[in-house]
């Protein structure tokens, strides 16, 4: 609907001001889409396993049995129930096994307290040359390790120079003997040492690739004497 055929008795300054289109009174009108509906969630009607038909049954065992039916009728044997694994064993603690049995000592006891201090020193120290050993076995093996991957690399290394130097060498000579037709043996297997011709010597189309040469462009501020005019009557006025 428009409000062009009303007349406006305000001028137009925007807004709620608009000539024409002014209300007077607060509108309370309401759209019936605007208004709330399915205030209800839609619940499960009997048959549709509802919470009264599943209450006290065993689902699982239901599943296991109308699987048993099925395949007595198709003619297979059920599966075996699996059986539970026996349970693992507990935890062997291999320190106690290592220690033997434990010490008794009275801790007021001077001699038990230097005892207990000594036996503690020896057994870093056993601990802290067999470690130092260790590390030693590993730096030497380390050590040659690395020397046998720098004399592979490094007899690599001869090996591809000796092969570029062959390469190179065998190029030049065949570059030698293919320049100069007196030297290269298989020219004279035909009884001639006479330089044969190019294969595209006799050819018709020659030079093909090669794109024409382009003229410079030029300008010529005369409209007689610039190379549009002059092109211009050569093909038109002869």
């Amino acid at each position: 609907m428009t409000t062009a055929h009303r007349p406006t008795f305000h001028a137009a300054i925007g807004g709620k001001e608009q000539g024409g289109g002014r209300y007077i009174a607060g509108v309370s009108r309401q759209h019936v889409h605007d208004l709330p509906g399915q205030m209800s969630i839609k619940s499960r009607a009997f048959g549709q396993g509802s919470a009264d038909e599943i209450k006290g049954r065993d689902l699982k065992q239901e599943l296991l049995l109308r699987e048993t039916e099925h395949l007595k009728s198709i003619g297979k044997s059920a599966p075996a129930a699996k059986a539970k694994p026996p349970p693992l064993p507990p935890p062997v603690d291999d320190d106690d096994d290592d220690e033997g049995p434990a010490l008794i000592m009275d801790p007021d006891d001077a001699d038990d307290k230097r005892a207990a201090d000594l036996a503690a020193k020896n057994a870093m120290g056993a601990s802290d040359d067999e470690d130092d050993e260790d590390d030693e076995d590993d730096e030497e093996e380390l050590l040659r390790e690395l020397e046998r991957i720098k004399k592979e690399r490094a007899q690599e290394a001869q090996r591809k120079e000796r092969e570029i130097a062959e390469t190179e060498a065998a190029e030049r000579d065949s570059s030698i003997l293919q320049a100069n037709p007196l030297l290269d043996p298989t020219a004279g297997a035909g009884g001639t040492f006479a330089v044969k011709r190019r294969w595209d010597d006799d050819v018709v189309f020659k030079n093909q690739a090669r794109e024409p040469k382009k003229e410079a462009r030029r300008f010529i501020n005369d409209t007689v004497r610039n190379d549009f005019h002059r092109k211009f009557l050569s093909k038109y006025v002869k």
